[in-house]
């Protein structure tokens, strides 16, 4: 039975892991693409408060702790860090180039 749980807990960890580490360059992604205002060559703003905008990629980050979090129960800190790594290596390779 505890061997079972075990690798449903690890199972889970590694779902969780592949979110976590994809919310970097979805964020990205809803900074160059989504909101109610699009600068030229800037950010996309969404409204967060009366008078006050944001880069529409804020959304993500409830959903990046969240997840954080349920990767540190599952799997271990390693692992919560290994994805900030691969999250930042896949934003690097989706990021607009200049010129």
């Amino acid at each position: 039975m505890n061997e079972a749980l075990t690798a449903r807990q690890r199972l889970e960890g590694f779902v969780f892991l592949g979110g976590f580490a994809l919310c970097i360059p979805a964020a990205n992604w809803l900074i160059g693409h989504a909101g109610t205002v699009c600068a030229p060559e800037g950010p996309c703003l969404i409204p967060v408060a009366p008078g006050l905008m944001a880069p529409s990629g804020v959304l993500m980050v409830g959903l990046a702790l969240v997840l954080r979090d349920l990767v540190q129960r599952r799997l271990g800190v390693k692992w919560a860090a290994a994805a900030i790594l691969a999250g930042a290596a896949l934003s690097g390779l989706w990021a607009p180039r200049p010129g």
